[in-house]
């Protein structure tokens, strides 16, 4: 007999069959790499491309579910690349993880980078650069396209200050409660082709002698930078220094120009001792003090660019330290030179000292990579204390 009316003919049967393989295989390819992701989540290869000038060091990490294999390096140098697979592993969620890296010679400062990749559900990526650094990340939505996170500077010489600021100024809120601030670092010079230092540099003065650092030994510095052989990423070598002592200093000694207006530092009462010391240790309180007063350096919002400096009588009772550094790295410094030539200090004595303080700031050493010996014989430079005031006066500290 004839088929049922619930039964295909076998021929008919058979093309039913095959139209709906060629179904199938086509639904197959056209699955997309997001569908595929919910299917067989909790993986993926990542790529970590430090652009940066700086290496950067595994600090800590958050692993909630999954694993890493290998490890994330312990570090990865400037100009390198990473990577690693980010598995579930026996998590029944698949992996997750924030981890923490130190940016090398910038203190404290840390990046971020973060994975949420769930067996099921859309893969999520977070991160965070610190002050003078950006970081992004492409790809990563599915186990066949690797996440690469990408970690650079925030300006073309990578002097930690944005080249925006240095096309258009920037107003910044100083953080004391008083109006934002307009700084014009066009008019002072910053250039996005150059790195750029600036420093504030106040000093303590009294009717009988002034702490102000004579401008032959602040164009001694000046002229250092500028004349150095540093050249990354940059055309060209040097590094502009801009010091602001005052509003009759020089902000251009090429053609003489002052800071005039565009100058906040400023003369500051004089005391006999900035500090004391506590077990051997400088105590910054009477400098922070100044420092974070109404109408101080901390009012100008200048912080997030220049480094802070005072030019001093003494550190503390019973010293004749030259001066001092609040970090390597860091941004605050003392030039303390009461004890020395006329209590003020020569030229040579005030430039060595202040290209020493603000080199312990930039993250140089005594003796190269490390603090000791102090006097190291074949190590030329400012930061050996042999040599501070200069290479033929062989004065220590």
């Amino acid at each position: 007999g004839g088929p049922g009316i619930f039964e295909m003919p076998r021929r008919s049967r058979f093309a039913a069959l095959f139209v709906l393989a060629l179904a199938l295989l086509t639904f197959i390819a056209a699955i997309t790499p997001a569908a595929a992701a919910r299917r067989a989540g909790g993986t993926v290869t990542v790529f970590f491309d430090n652009k940066s000038d700086r290496d950067v060091t595994a600090a800590s990490a958050n692993q909630p579910d999954g694993c890493v294999i290998p490890f994330v390096p312990s570090t990865i140098p400037a100009g390198s690349s990473a990577s690693w697979t980010v598995a579930p592993c026996d998590s029944t969620y698949g992996a997750r993880a924030t981890v923490n890296l130190f940016v090398q010679g910038e203190g404290n400062a840390t990046l971020q980078v973060g994975w949420d990749l769930p067996l099921t559900g859309q893969n999520t990526f977070t991160e965070s650069a610190p002050t003078g650094y950006v970081i992004s990340h492409t790809g990563g939505t599915d186990p066949q396209t690797p996440v690469r996170f990408a970690f650079d500077c925030n300006s073309k010489t990578c002097d930690g200050i944005p080249d925006a600021w240095k096309l258009n100024g920037v107003s910044l809120d100083p953080g004391d409660g008083s109006p934002a601030k307009f700084i014009d670092l066009k008019k002072m010079g910053a250039d996005v082709n150059k790195p750029d230092v600036f420093i504030q540099l106040d000093w303590m003065a009294d009717t009988a002698h002034s702490h102000a650092i004579d401008p032959a030994a602040i164009k001694q510095v000046v002229d250092a930078f500028k004349n150095s052989p540093y050249s990354k990423r940059q055309t060209g070598t040097g590094i502009n220094l801009h010091i602001d002592a005052g509003p009759d200093s020089i902000m251009d000694f090429a053609t003489n120009t002052t800071w005039g207006t565009l100058s906040r530092a400023k003369k500051l009462t004089e005391s006999a001792n900035l500090g004391t010391k506590v077990d051997g240790m400088y105590q910054w309180d009477a400098f922070t003090a100044l420092k974070n007063a109404v109408g101080g350096f901390r009012s100008t919002a200048r912080a997030p660019i220049f480094h802070y400096a005072i030019s001093a009588h003494k550190l503390e009772v019973g010293t004749n330290s030259s001066g001092i550094s609040a970090g390597t790295p860091g941004s605050d410094f003392i030039v303390s030179l009461g004890g020395f030539t006329n209590q003020v200090g020569t030229v040579s004595e005030q430039a060595g000292t202040l290209m020493h303080e603000l080199g312990h700031n930039l993250g140089l050493r005594h003796s190269g990579d490390s603090d000791l010996p102090n006097h190291e014989p074949q190590y030329f430079s400012v930061m050996n204390y042999t040599y501070q005031f200069g290479l033929a006066s062989g004065t220590t500290t």
